[in-house]
């Protein structure tokens, strides 16, 4: 008896192998522009220390100017599970300073929150020892277009002072 099952057979439907090869470069390169299309939102990664000192008037004109980027096109009902996704980037990326702010975020806040960081900054407000947090928050649109700066202490995370800007 002859085995049938070990004679290679030539399949029709499949393409040669040249045109299968550029058929796999093709759907990389598709899938690769389409993961970097569907990445999360820019998040900040680190918390910035650029030794400021501002009055709150300068921080709030600051605050009312900063670009959201991505964050913009976060539907409102995604807020809390990308405002996670921020901070768990904050704690691994962000070294000892990143992990101790997103840990004082996450104290001060509410899980269910829906705004999203874009921007954290140590700095002296006023004289005060502050973190300068600037929020991707709801809209009318249902997305986060908005912006809110939290003054924070820096060293509790208390609310010295916030303020939204449309």
């Amino acid at each position: 008896m002859l085995r049938t099952d070990c004679i290679p057979v030539r399949r029709r439907d499949v393409l040669p192998r040249p045109a299968r090869l550029v058929a796999a470069a093709m759907l990389a390169v598709a899938l690769a522009f389409a993961a970097g299309c569907s990445s999360s939102p820019q998040t900040p990664s680190s918390v910035v220390d650029k030794k400021g000192v501002y009055t709150t008037a300068q921080v709030e004109k600051m605050a009312d100017l900063t670009p959201l980027g991505a964050a913009a096109a976060i539907a409102t009902v995604d807020g809390p599970a990308q405002r996670q996704n921020a901070l768990t980037q904050l704690r691994a990326t962000g070294g000892a300073e990143g992990a101790r702010v997103a840990e004082l975020l996450t104290k001060v806040f509410p899980y269910s929150m829906k705004s999203v960081p874009v921007s954290i900054e140590r700095a002296t407000v006023d004289g005060n020892d502050t973190l300068l947090v600037i929020e991707a928050a709801p809209g009318k649109t249902g997305k986060l277009t908005t912006r809110t700066l939290w003054i924070l202490g820096a060293q509790d995370g208390h609310v010295l002072d916030s303020a939204s800007f449309r």
